[in-house]
């Protein structure tokens, strides 16, 4: 059986690192102002792209970046540089909505994939796509799976579909009531997220009408916002329907979202291809992606086209852990695999659950066993005191380390 690639997203070096150890085929990032994500914390830079190539190539990932916006008269010249550096590096594809962007990648030599944003949505539109140099295309959200199976098995195009993540209200993506609302535009990677807030109408009348002045509070779960996607239920159809390439929403959440999404997915094609996604294995997977930040969960329009059911009744954050600052590695020992760590916040204490982030470290998630303080045997490490103990797998100094507990739903505003 072949297996549609695993396309894992990355908003900073520690998620890229995260992709990479947890089973992601290919990682795509953003760059730049031409990036839809361009308004994110921690994005990364040009000068980082080389060494990302490099690390993606040497464990056979693939690396593709976002070049997703619209691009202004006066930004071409920007363009063309952005290009020449990509070709440079060595990505592997761009993704595009905008012409200029495909006409320039392509006489650079350098693959394109054609975003959600162009919203192609038939064989027609995905033929002439490929006609004009685009390798593999990015379908509209609004397709069905029947729409997917007869796309990808006429077209003889590689196809590209959402898998999992947040889901935008607007066709495809292209919304423009940021712009509308605050002068910063999702087309221009700089969305704000109106749609997740509440509102307040009121009705405006002579005062004749019955009902007249009534006044109404619009929560996110009426009108605008939408449930995030999950299709662990829907991946034996997904690849049944031709789908070459799966990709993960995500290149604003935090690595540890990444390792555990990526975790369940590559979990759960490993089982398809063997033969073992069972209910159990469905069901272990499902506890990986509720670990994390996410809405109520729904499979989009994949089953077709159906209205109120897509919309979110909860504000709320499911993740069922949270984690909470502890404070920073100081050093590991790589002969002994320790790592020690000084304590910012709360108490450390055997048995319990850590997180350690930092950019080449990825995400280590482990229960700490014994402490030491030199010949001492610590039960608790308060704050300001440092204290070493064994980690699965090798960290750095100036990593983060974090308490990983149970959540609560939390409002996500």
């Amino acid at each position: 059986m072949k297996l549609p690639e695993l396309l894992a997203p990355a908003g900073d070096r520690a998620s890229f690192t995260a992709a990479l150890k947890h089973g992601a085929d290919a990682i795509y990032i953003g760059i730049g102002r031409f990036n839809m994500r361009r308004s994110q914390d921690g994005c990364l830079h040009f000068n980082q792209i080389p060494a990302l190539v490099a690390a993606a190539h040497q464990q056979g990932v693939k690396l593709y970046v976002t070049l997703n916006t619209i691009v202004y008269q006066e930004e071409l010249p920007e363009l063309e540089r952005t290009i020449a550096l990509l070709k440079t590096a060595g990505v592997d594809a761009v993704i595009a909505c905008d012409w200029a962007v495909i006409q320039r990648a392509k006489a650079a030599g350098i693959p394109v994939h054609i975003s959600t944003q162009m919203s192609a949505s038939n064989v027609d539109a995905v033929r002439f796509l490929a006609a004009q140099g685009a390798e593999r295309v990015v379908l509209a959200r609004e397709c069905s799976l029947e729409d997917i199976a007869v796309i990808a098995g006429e077209s003889g195009v590689p196809i590209e579909v959402f898998a999992h993540g947040a889901q935008c209200v607007a066709t495809s993506g292209r919304c423009f009531l940021s712009q509308v609302a605050y002068g910063c535009s999702s087309s221009r990677g700089q969305c704000l997220q109106p749609c997740r807030r509440r509102y307040h109408i009121r009705e405006v009348s002579d005062g004749v009408e019955a009902g007249a002045d009534a006044e109404f509070e619009v929560g996110p779960s009426f009108i605008l916002s939408a449930k995030d996607l999950c299709t662990l239920n829907l991946l034996p159809d997904l690849i049944k329907a031709g789908v070459a390439s799966l990709k993960i929403e995500g290149r604003a959440r935090n690595p540890e979202y990444v390792a555990n999404v990526i975790k369940a997915y590559r979990k759960a094609l490993d089982a398809i291809a063997a033969g073992v996604y069972d209910a159990q294995c469905r069901e272990e997977c499902m506890r990986l992606v509720e670990r994390v930040y996410h809405r109520p969960f729904a499979e989009g329009l994949l089953k077709g086209r159906p209205g109120q059911r897509q919309f979110t009744d909860s504000d709320a954050n499911l993740a069922t852990e949270k984690k909470l600052y502890l404070g920073v590695i100081r050093n590991y020992y790589a002969r002994h695999q320790v790592a020690e760590v000084l304590v910012h916040e709360g108490e450390l204490k055997p048995g319990t659950r850590l997180a350690i982030h930092g950019p080449k470290t990825g995400v280590v998630d482990f229960v700490v066993g014994s402490l030491r303080q030199d010949e001492a045997v610590p039960t608790v490490v308060k704050r300001g005191a440092w204290a070493t103990f064994p980690v699965p797998e090798r960290v750095r100094p100036g990593d983060k380390v974090y308490f990983v507990v149970p959540a609560v739903p939390s409002p996500l505003r």
